[in-house]
């Protein structure tokens, strides 16, 4: 789980690690960041640089579709 860094770098690690300290924690999986090599290419962001614009919505596809083998795993032990 990420945010963006308009919050401070400071706050924003704080976040993301608390994310992970806390899969930990309760043993459960921690999906990717869905959006791993996606933010840093700014064409794909409105002037914001936190709203996606319409050229990101090819990628949005991909970087969903790479969620399903987590997804299909969680959705696994949640029915067994």
């Amino acid at each position: 789980m990420q945010i963006p860094p308009n919050y401070g770098w400071e706050y924003t690690k704080q976040f993301k690690d608390l994310f992970s300290k806390l899969a930990s924690q309760e043993n459960v999986q921690l999906l990717p960041f869905f959006l791993d090599g996606v933010t840093s290419d700014s064409s794909l962001f409105q002037t914001d640089r936190i709203h996606p614009n319409e050229k990101r919505n090819p990628c949005s596809l991909k970087t969903y579709g790479a969620l399903w083998p987590h997804m299909k795993y969680c959705l696994r032990v949640i029915n067994a």
